[in-house]
C-alpha cells in the first residue's frame, strides 16, 4: 500500500515544484517522532521526512534524513509557521 503525504513546496499558482501529493511504496521507518519514506526521483533515492502527513524535509541519504528528523530544521521555515498558525486558528473555532 502506498503512503501519501503532502508536499509543502507545491504551489497551485505556479504548479511547482513537484507534485501536490507525494507517494511512496517503501517500508516506513519511524525516527525521532517522524516517519521516513524512500522514493526515487529521476533515478536517485530521496528520503522524505514526514510529520503529521506533511513532508517536512527531503534528504539524499538515510543518515541525513535521520539527522533532519532529530534536529527538525523546518521549525524556522515560513510554511511551517503558517501551518501552525492556521491549525491554532482552526482549533479556536
Amino acid at each position: 500500500m502506498n503512503a501519501r503525504y503532502a508536499n509543502p513546496w507545491y504551489s497551485r499558482k505556479s504548479g511547482g515544484p513537484g507534485p501536490e501529493i507525494y507517494e511512496s511504496s517503501s517500508e516506513p521507518m519511524s525516527h525521532a517522532g517522524c516517519v521516513i519514506y524512500l522514493r526515487h526521483e529521476f533515478g536517485y533515492p530521496v528520503y522524505d521526512v514526514v510529520l503529521d502527513g506533511l513532508c517536512v524535509a527531503q534528504r539524499g541519504s538515510l543518515a541525513a534524513a535521520k539527522t533532519a528528523a532529530e534536529t527538525k530544521p523546518w521549525i524556522e521555515r515560513k510554511w511551517w509557521k503558517e501551518r501552525l498558525l492556521k491549525e491554532a486558528a482552526a482549533s479556536e473555532v
